[in-house]
């Protein structure tokens, strides 16, 4: 059992797709501002970890547990995204706060409707050969 909640099942393709869009204009944002030449410090508001930071702390940890931090900041697209997650992510108090390190090999994943629908079948078989196997033995017992 996965130490995360699962992802609702009226989350579509489309959804996902829009979702991952909004999401990267969003990250090539926070891109521009951590690689601004005037920043006075680390973090979003300076050189002090702020409320601004939790928040953003947040949503990477849950991009990082469905696994997508490969596709917005790990493979090298977003390096000032990627040094603050690394930073971010690391800090005792955040570990602490959110867990997360203590369950780094419990990624979630997001499905796809197709996905999800293969994986109702193999339940629906598993379950027609219990019953089925359930029904022969007590034919057999009787």
């Amino acid at each position: 059992m996965a130490y995360y909640q699962r992802v609702g099942a009226n989350v579509t393709d489309r959804n996902l797709r829009s979702l991952k869009i909004k999401l990267e204009g969003l990250f090539d944002e926070l891109e521009k501002e951590l690689g601004r030449e005037d920043r006075h410090g680390p973090w979003l508001c300076g050189p002090f970890f702020s409320v601004a930071d939790i928040s953003l702390v947040e949503l990477l940890v849950s991009m990082w547990q469905i696994g997508w931090d490969d596709v917005l900041w790990n493979h090298g697209e977003r390096p000032h995204v990627a040094v603050y997650a690394e930073m971010a992510m690391n800090r005792p108090s955040v570990i602490r706060a959110l867990g997360w390190k203590n369950h780094a090999s419990n990624y979630m994943t997001v499905k796809t409707e197709a996905e999800r629908n293969a994986d109702m079948a193999k339940v629906g078989v598993g379950l027609a050969a219990v019953l089925g196997g359930l029904y022969i033995l007590r034919k057999v017992w009787k």
